[in-house]
């Protein structure tokens, strides 16, 4: 049975005083760690959402950018593909200019020289036709004697 006199006072009394000297030595440190490890995860928390906020932002701007970048080249390339194909027919049709040319200036000195060799030919036709009447004349006066 329970006897209820002066130490359950001093029991009382003790039990208080080694509640509070566990609090001070004990509770109140353990509980001051976990506050500060607690603010700690929650300031690593924020960094850690503001970093992601960041990085998305930064991959969406990068993103942006590089889209650009693809649309400025795609114009580039547009463009120095149609400078090249202009120059490209500019050198085609000069090469058929200076082909045609070519080509007109061998006909004609294709027809002055066959028209050089008709006349000089035409001069010869009397000397030649009197040589080939000699040849076939004498080619018949020998077989007949």
């Amino acid at each position: 049975m329970i006897d209820i006199d002066v130490t359950l006072f001093f029991q009382f009394i003790n039990f208080i005083i080694t509640l509070v000297v566990l609090n001070y030595l004990l509770i109140r440190p353990i509980r001051d760690i976990v506050k500060k490890r607690r603010d700690l995860a929650a300031g690593l928390l924020s960094d850690a959402e503001s970093f992601t906020g960041d990085a998305a932002e930064k991959l969406e701007r990068y993103e942006a950018a590089l889209a650009a970048a693809r649309i400025d080249a795609a114009k580039i390339r547009d463009e120095r593909r149609n400078a090249g194909e202009a120059e490209q027919e500019n050198l085609l049709r000069a090469a058929q200019q200076e082909a045609q040319e070519f080509l007109a200036a061998s006909r004609d000195d294709t027809r002055k020289a066959v028209a050089e060799a008709m006349a000089a030919i035409k001069k010869r036709i009397p000397d030649l036709a009197a040589m080939a009447a000699a040849r076939v004349l004498g080619k018949k006066t020998r077989s007949a004697a």
